[in-house]
């Protein structure tokens, strides 16, 4: 079944010494679709879109539970290409909702497809800094005119990412109703300045310890082991959907990576990636479950 469980606290982050309170609701997305895609890494092209839209779907009908079905054409969702692609409202979606594509974050054309009589706004994306979604929101305030009384972000999120977008969002509509829903759980980045030779990876290094977790992911990620190791918690989406060689290709590297560090190295690779302190034992059966599934996924 999916749910979608808000979370009852705001989202807070330490920043240069003070602490800064994100405006809006965080949320986790209960899905046995998203989950599998979580907890499946080796899952790709039609298959990995097919279920982060049955995912998306979820959302969807969750949000607009309380609207009347003419509230649809007052909506908007906003579909980022390549990644962001894969979190589109599926077929059959309302047939007055209104789709608009952004080919470039930076440029501003797609804005004005978006209809002057806009109330709400739903964006699909992976947020990692939430640089991308930002922007998008930007835009919209900066170009649209339209007045916004709802916006929904939902997505895999970095917790860092998702507390910029819901503060950035709090300064530009400061009376809009804002929600954003999280797939299953809110990871971490690399820390700053962290030296391990394989972490820092960019958006593609989103890290498994996370900040809130649904407990059915919790439990189905305790029952294969070797993700306590695997590179990253999602992987870029467009690179699972359009380049499925590049995607096995980094998690092979990544397995090499973990092939030849030594028990002091294991145990801290383990501590940083699940930030759940895990004895060698444990770390090398770890290690010995993720090299298994990279031969089987070969």
């Amino acid at each position: 079944m999916s749910v979608v469980t808000p979370i009852p606290r705001p989202t807070e982050v330490a920043r240069s010494g003070s602490r800064t309170t994100a405006q809006g609701t965080l949320s986790v997305l209960r899905s046995p679709e998203a989950r599998e895609l979580l907890v499946h890494p080796e899952i790709v092209g039609l298959e990995f879109v097919r279920l982060m839209q049955v995912a998306a779907q979820t959302v969807l009908s969750y949000v607009t539970r309380a609207w009347e079905s003419a509230d649809y054409s007052l909506a908007c969702a906003v579909v980022p290409l390549r990644g962001g692609a894969a979190y589109a409202p599926p077929s059959p979606s309302p047939s007055n909702l209104n789709i608009v594509t952004v080919d470039d974050a930076q440029s501003h054309g797609w804005v004005a497809k978006m209809p002057g009589s806009t109330q709400r706004v739903i964006l699909g994306d992976t947020l990692a800094t939430g640089e991308t979604a930002t922007s998008i929101i930007e835009t919209i305030k900066d170009q649209s005119g339209a007045e916004l009384k709802e916006i929904i972000i939902h997505g895999c999120f970095a917790i860092e990412g998702v507390t910029r977008v819901l503060e950035r969002v709090s300064e530009l509509y400061p009376d809009t109703q804002v929600q954003a829903i999280a797939y299953e759980a809110a990871f971490r980045l690399p820390s700053p300045g962290l030296q391990a030779t394989n972490l820092a990876f960019g958006h593609q290094d989103f890290l498994r310890g996370s900040t809130w977790e649904s407990a059915e992911y919790q439990w189905e990620r305790g029952l294969r082991p070797g993700l306590l190791l695997e590179k990253c918690a999602i992987y870029d989406a467009g690179d699972r959907i359009f380049e499925e060689r590049l995607h096995r290709e980094l998690r092979e590297r990544h397995g090499d990576y973990i092939a030849q560090l030594d028990h002091d190295e294991l145990v801290a690779e383990c501590l940083e990636r699940s930030a759940v302190v895990v004895g060698l034992e444990a770390c090398e059966d770890a290690r010995d479950s993720l090299l298994l599934s990279l031969r089987e996924d070969e």
